[in-house]
């Protein structure tokens, strides 16, 4: 074999070996550079929250655990009225810390003699039943209840079979008051006997002051304890009726004659205050004053309009007549 042949051939073997080991080195994986890189997270947008809806209108109502017929009234007219009713408790007291969600207008109803109207922002109405003052910005529902003692007074000495003079047990809140006044009157006249008087504040001189060897003083009567006392002291016949200045000595009395068995005589209340109107029986049969169904319908109706922007006027009720009858 020629030397230049023998060169050839080692030349081609070397460049075969070369082409073999470069396609063997293109199946490998090369370490620094073939690392996967990592995925980029998408951008996510954060959930839009949803809007707090706003709290319908209403209308709060303040004292009305005291007459149920006004709180029967307030919820027959919502029935039909566009506004929804929301019963605080704790009376007209719960005014001054009272805060609504939304849009609110406020009823008041005022039940005692000195119940005090507190400060609010809120739009208000309110019913005075026993002649409350209230603020002259302040639309109000009065009740004109002049003559309701006239009448209850009428309806006792009229009714069967009672003849003048007829003998009466008056029940008073006080020996200074408007319709002791007119009891005194009638009196006078000779159409009342009065048999006995019973003063829900009694004169400081019957009051009983404690024994100086008394360790504590002694404990008051309760109103019930004082009626039943009262009552038991007349036999069958010695009475015609009980006269009573407001519907709770109305009650009251009634409760009394029941709880002594007495039907011998009959309750006549100058006031529908303590659902008196709704609690006439054989013993009390009847009850002169507001209407406080219809006057928690009125309520109601001014409330509304002050919700919607109204200017509302102050208004009154005059008394009504309830008396009882086997088929109430």
């Amino acid at each position: 074999m020629k030397k230049g042949d023998s060169i050839r051939r080692r030349a081609l073997i070397l460049a075969i070996l070369a082409c073999c080991l470069f396609l063997c080195g293109c199946g490998e994986t090369p370490l620094l550079f073939s690392a996967t890189p990592s995925p980029v997270p998408s951008p996510t947008t954060p959930p839009t929250p949803e809007p707090s809806p706003t709290p319908a209108p209403v209308i709060a109502v303040f004292g009305a655990d005291a007459s149920a017929a006004f709180a029967g009234g307030l919820r027959s007219a919502a029935e039909t009225g566009s506004y929804a009713l929301e019963f605080v408790p704790g009376g007209s007291e719960a005014l001054a810390s009272f805060q609504p969600e939304g849009a609110c207008a406020a009823v008041v109803l005022l039940d005692r003699a000195a119940d005090p109207l507190p400060e609010t922002s809120l739009p208000l109405f309110v019913f005075a039943p026993a002649g409350q003052a209230v603020p002259p910005q302040t639309p109000a529902l009065s009740y004109r209840g002049e003559k309701a003692a006239d009448l209850a007074l009428d309806f006792a000495v009229a009714y069967p079979p009672h003849e003048t003079p007829v003998r009466l047990i008056g029940l008073f809140t006080s020996a200074q008051s408007e319709v002791y006044a007119l009891w005194k009157a009638q009196a006078a006249s000779g159409r009342v006997f009065p048999k006995a008087e019973l003063f829900l504040s009694r004169p400081q001189e019957e009051t009983p002051e404690p024994a100086d060897n008394e360790p504590t003083p002694t404990p008051e009567p309760t109103l019930n304890e004082r009626l039943t006392d009262l009552f038991s002291k007349f036999y069958p016949g010695m009475i015609d009726g009980v006269f009573a200045e407001t519907g709770e000595l109305a009650v009251a009395a009634s409760e009394a004659l029941a709880s002594l068995g007495r039907d011998d005589m009959e309750v006549f209340s100058a006031s529908t205050s303590a659902n008196a109107a709704a609690l006439l029986s054989p013993i009390l049969v009847c009850a002169v004053g507001a209407d406080y169904a219809e006057a928690g319908g009125l309520c109601y109706s001014a409330a509304s309009a002050l919700l919607e922007g109204d200017a509302v006027p102050a208004t009154s009720l005059e008394p009504v007549e309830y008396t009882y009858s086997p088929e109430n």
